[in-house]
């Protein structure tokens, strides 16, 4: 019997007992749904060696890192081409016996000269890893390091590859400078021609005007005859400025006004080129003035574009291919000491 009961009284305080954990557990606040981990993505954006390369302010710390980690590897790839060259062998600095002067550097003096070695080396490579890595942008570490590793391996090929570029380049560049130099001395002499021209039309119908001093109208008296041959040929020559901006544009929009006003004043049996006028017209002596006024103002405004071509710093070269040239045996590095 006594069993039985210590049997019972378990059980209650058994029950009890998980009966109190539940009512505390429905008590307490249900926790807030799992805060994502700060995702892989996120933290790889703020060492993103792409986005780090192009960086525009050195302010920039990582910068720094990745320009060092360049440079590291890039040394490293220089030892690597030493090894290879010389097929396990480092070469210590030393000063370069006379033979060697002879056959590499006859122009030094043997007392200032000191061969580096695998220093060299090392810095051609770490030094030729800066602009490979400007030029290919590799786009995460891996690429970085094993471009830089290959570019220090490759150091004075590298350099020469991008000295030719350069070379290329700026040759490019002059080439292009000069042909819009003279594109914009021929669009200026083709404006001034076009003033001249409209200048002489102007002249030819004044000829057969008869208007008052004071008067701001041409006046054309009834049988005047002109010529619309000489209209077709100041066209032709307005036609030749167009595009190079919008005053000359303007300029053959003012012509083609002024050309309007004479026909319709005029009476042209059909087939014939001549401009009839059968009664005394009054042509303003604006619409001559406003075409030569669109062409001096189009004129000034090539020479401006001109000031500020030449003020501008230069162009971006043209771009370097993110390939570089076949590899090529560097001589060994040499310099002069202090």
């Amino acid at each position: 019997m006594k069993r039985i009961k210590s049997i019972l009284i378990g059980l209650f305080l058994v029950s009890s007992i998980g009966v109190t954990d539940a009512c505390a557990q429905s008590n307490k606040p249900s926790p807030p749904a799992s805060v994502p981990a700060r995702s892989s993505q996120a933290v790889q954006t703020d060492w993103d060696v792409e986005v780090i390369l192009k960086s525009k302010s050195l302010d920039n710390p990582k910068l720094y890192v990745v320009l060092l980690v360049t440079l590291i590897a890039g040394g490293v790839g220089g030892i690597v081409f030493e090894l290879l060259n010389l097929q396990g062998n480092i070469e210590r600095p030393h000063a370069p016996s006379e033979d060697e002067l002879a056959a590499k550097l006859a122009y030094a003096t043997v007392e200032n000269v000191i061969d580096l070695g695998i220093f060299a080396r090392i810095i051609i490579g770490a030094s030729a890893a800066v602009p490979a890595m400007v030029f290919i942008k590799p786009d995460s570490v891996l690429l970085l390091l094993a471009m830089s590793l290959v570019a220090g391996s490759t150091g004075t090929a590298v350099f020469r590859s991008l000295q030719d570029r350069l070379l290329i380049a700026i040759t490019q560049q002059e080439a292009s400078e000069q042909k819009r130099k003279i594109k914009q001395k021929s669009n200026n002499a083709k404006m001034e021609k076009a003033i001249a021209a409209v200048e002489t039309l102007e002249k030819e119908v004044e000829k057969k005007s008869d208007s008052p001093e004071g008067t701001t109208n041409l006046i054309i008296p009834e049988g005047t005859v002109l010529n619309r041959s000489h209209f077709e040929e100041v066209r032709k020559i307005l036609l030749q400025v167009t595009g190079v901006n919008a005053e000359a544009n303007n300029a053959i929009a003012a012509f083609n006004k002024l050309e309007e006003e004479f026909i319709k004043n005029s009476v042209s049996p059909q087939g014939m080129l001549d401009l009839k006028f059968t009664k005394d017209t009054a042509i303003e002596c604006n619409l001559f003035g406003n075409v030569k006024d669109c062409l001096s103002q189009a004129k000034a405004a090539n020479e401006l574009t001109a000031i500020a071509d030449n003020n501008k710093s230069s162009q971006p070269a043209t771009p370097i291919q993110n390939h570089l040239l076949p590899d090529r045996k560097p001589d060994r590095a040499t310099v002069e000491s202090p």
